[in-house]
């Protein structure tokens, strides 16, 4: 689970959510960016605190990155390495020993589709490929929590279908949330959409996974506004 507590990040001013195991969320809007790297504990907020999985990541000892998969903006990538080698280096970083990282790094790409492109140096892949490489390091050693960043930047639909489809099925009991400009774009796989705006939540917008989402009526908007602050979704 992730638990903000009052979080202060550029965009974002006091904010408060409880995001459920199990569950996919979308987070769309100004300050999405910060918030989620407040989440990996790559962001020091300005005021208030993260808890992943009961663990304040602003913790000296917390070692976060066994418990969160994040995919930065920026997508930072060692483009002289190949696909393969720079997957096997993540994996290293994060503690996986050598057969384990060659089965996780062979599963990713092949729900990628990006398994014949495994020798290829990073550089010389289409952004699309690289946002998925991305992606592929993010999700080694399956983390309990995962941050997705502009994932679905630069991807065709075929890749699209593709990350939604390993979103869906990533760890049953993972907290995934990807920040995005077009959740309607998933597929069904979401649970959720959280709206960022004028330095707060303004909408939690509940969609039926595997299903059409709705919109939240006028009526139950302000409802919904104050469940999001603080509330566990």
């Amino acid at each position: 689970m992730i638990e903000i507590q009052n979080l202060t990040v550029p965009g974002v001013t006091d904010i408060s959510l409880k995001l459920r195991n199990g569950k996919r969320y979308a987070l769309v809007g100004d300050g999405a960016s910060a918030i989620l790297a407040a989440v990996a504990g790559c962001l020091a907020p300005d005021a208030g605190r993260v808890l992943v999985d009961g663990y304040d990541v602003a913790a000296p000892k917390t070692d976060i990155r066994r418990r969160v998969g994040y995919l930065p903006p920026e997508n930072p990538l060692c483009t002289d390495m190949t696909v393969y080698e720079f997957l096997d280096f993540a994996a290293e970083i994060k503690g996986l020993d050598g057969q384990t990282a060659h089965r996780l790094i062979r599963d990713l790409l092949k729900a990628l589709g990006m398994l014949e492109a495994q020798d290829r140096l990073v550089a010389r892949l289409p952004a699309g490929n690289r946002r998925l490489v991305g992606v592929a390091q993010a999700l080694l050693a399956s983390p309990h929590t995962v941050l997705l960043d502009r994932p679905d930047e630069d991807l065709s639909p075929r890749q699209l279908a593709a990350l939604a489809t390993l979103v869906d099925a990533t760890g049953q009991d993972a907290t995934v949330v990807v920040a995005c400009r077009d959740p309607y774009a998933w597929g069904g796989v979401l649970d959720a959409v959280i709206a960022v705006s004028d330095g707060g939540i303004a909408s939690v917008e509940e969609l039926d996974r595997h299903g059409a989402g709705t919109f939240p009526d006028k009526e139950n908007q302000q409802d919904e506004e104050v469940e999001a602050d603080g509330s566990d979704l």
